[in-house]
């Protein structure tokens, strides 16, 4: 358990570091700015990347168990959304209760989920859309960071959704910002299967060739 607490405060440390705008034109601000220093906060955290310390003895018979949505690509990406979730309370005036009520709750039981987590044998769901992902993810720490700035940009596209900026955004405009969402969700489907995929290489001291 204690790695995922790790990763956590890596999610924590990578957000620190970003600043986050406002603009007139959110959606260009979105593609063009935050999108920028998010990929060079990235490459700037790469290297301190907690990797797992740790390697696991799965039973043959834990293979056929069903993993519903508890993979530990799904966990890790609702990790992640804890993390951008807490840093942007912490960031906003009086929201440091929640932001400590989120740690000790929600975030706690997913960290307990990943530790408990056994290998499934679920395989790439591409999402129902012409766009497709060219990222490669060599490693679990290129995924996981781009799964932090995946998260950061769907909270800015959720403010920008749910606020009444939304009215004022050109026709234009806003089908750029659709499929700007569009994008990133195919981009995260597969960065969740990918990561999942080098943790498991990783931690598992025997794995069925049918699984690797």
């Amino acid at each position: 358990m204690a790695y995922f607490w790790k990763l956590h405060a890596f999610s924590m440390a990578y957000l620190d570091e970003i600043d986050v705008g406002d603009s007139d034109d959110p959606v260009f601000y979105a593609e063009h700015i935050l999108q920028p220093r998010l990929t060079a906060r990235s490459k700037e955290m790469l290297p301190q990347f907690p990797e797992p310390d740790f390697r696991v003895d799965v039973p043959a018979a834990a293979y056929a168990l069903p993993s519903g949505l508890n993979t530990v690509g799904s966990l890790l990406d609702r990790l992640s959304i804890c993390a951008v979730k807490e840093w942007f309370f912490r960031k906003g005036p009086g929201d440091i209760r929640a932001a400590e009520e989120l740690r000790a709750g929600l975030t706690t039981d997913i960290v307990a989920s990943l530790a408990m987590a056994i290998p499934d044998r679920q395989q790439e769901q591409p999402k129902v859309t012409s766009h497709r992902s060219e990222a490669e993810y060599a490693t679990l720490a290129e995924a996981y960071c781009d799964l932090m700035e995946i998260h950061v940009c769907f909270w800015e596209k959720q403010d920008l959704s749910y606020g009444s900026k939304t009215y004022s955004i050109p026709t234009e405009s806003y089908m750029r910002f659709v499929k700007y969402g569009v994008e990133l969700n195919v981009r995260r489907a597969h960065c969740l299967f990918r990561a999942a995929q080098h943790y498991w290489d990783q931690v598992l001291l025997d794995r069925p060739l049918a699984e690797r």
